[in-house]
């Protein structure tokens, strides 16, 4: 990865060498280019000593061509936008390449999950997922 070069556009660069190489049709370049959706929430969580935190989460639905959206959560303290496009992306390719038939999605908290307990990090998730709403199920 090139200085000042985003995660984001570092996934991308192969695939703009690819589809230029193979001629990809303009448009479907611009399809498969971008992410689908892209959700910022912002949600408050009860931590074992009773107080309320408020944590910052993504989640990015890159492509669906070849089925439902389907991908983790990656919990980092400095996890933001662009790493979750980043690897929503990779994981499209991931499982095109395997013939999987799954899309590309990816979630992520920005969160040390070193500093929580079991019960904390299991209601940060369930709040993160119901946060969401219905932006995370299959089409």
């Amino acid at each position: 990865m090139t200085a000042g070069m985003s995660l984001y556009d570092a996934v991308n660069r192969p695939f703009a060498t690819a589809a230029g190489l193979m001629e990809l049709d303009a448009d479907v370049y611009r399809i498969i280019g971008e992410t689908a959706s892209e959700i910022v929430v912002n949600f408050p969580v009860k931590m074992d000593d009773g107080a309320v935190k408020v944590f910052t989460g993504y989640r990015v639905q890159h492509n669906n061509s070849l089925g439902p959206f389907a991908g983790g959560v990656r919990y980092h303290p400095s996890v933001d936008l662009d790493d979750i496009r980043a690897f929503a992306v990779r994981m499209t390719w991931s499982r095109a390449m395997l013939g999987i038939p799954f899309g590309g999605a990816m979630g992520g908290i920005q969160v040390d999950p070193k500093r929580l307990s079991h019960p904390e990090l299991e209601r940060l998730t369930r709040r993160f997922i119901f946060s969401l709403g219905s932006n995370i199920g299959p089409e």
